[in-house]
């Protein structure tokens, strides 16, 4: 095990505004949804729930980028803090808390934060483009959809990598 400080605080780590703008995403895509359930809208309502479900996976693609550069700097400080403990210079370890992660652990979250990014990069590619076509083609959307969510769920379940809730207190 690895410890790791993170920086705490910023944009980057405020986990509230981040539930925030997830908790926006959801209620956002669940009203698209049942708009689309409407039998017969009219083109201003088809309109205007397109615009809410593009909202939805913008918000949901700029959280899971956001997800993606706090992981990558948590590689970083990671790297660093190994070196700094090398080098038996603690000083140069960054901030205030501490991460244990297993050996490869980072590089499972990366892992993890690769396979989201590419499953939101498709859904907000084929959603803002109108490509219904291209989302509902078998070869694309299990591909870019299916396989890289599942991927991410089988990394989760890597031994040592999500912390028990004694680890956390």
């Amino acid at each position: 095990m690895t410890q790791v400080r993170a920086r705490k605080g910023g944009l980057l780590n405020n986990r509230h505004i981040f539930r925030i703008a997830l908790l926006a995403a959801v209620v956002l895509g669940i009203q698209a949804s049942a708009r689309q359930s409407r039998t017969t809208p009219s083109p201003s309502y088809q309109a205007t729930t397109e615009k809410i479900r593009k909202a939805s996976a913008a918000i949901f693609f700029a959280l899971t980028a956001l997800q993606t550069v706090v992981t990558v700097k948590l590689a970083r400080d990671e790297r660093r803090a190994r070196m700094a403990v090398g080098n038996n210079d603690a000083e140069k370890r960054i901030s205030v808390m501490t991460i244990s992660l297993p050996e490869h652990g980072i590089l499972v979250l990366l892992g993890i934060s690769c396979m989201l990014l590419v499953r939101e990069t498709f859904v907000l590619v084929t959603t803002v483009s109108n490509a219904q076509n291209t989302y509902y083609d078998e070869r694309y959307w299990y591909s870019l959809l299916v396989v890289p969510e599942v991927v991410a769920v089988l990394l989760y379940t890597s031994p040592g990598l999500v912390p028990s809730r004694a680890q956390l207190t």
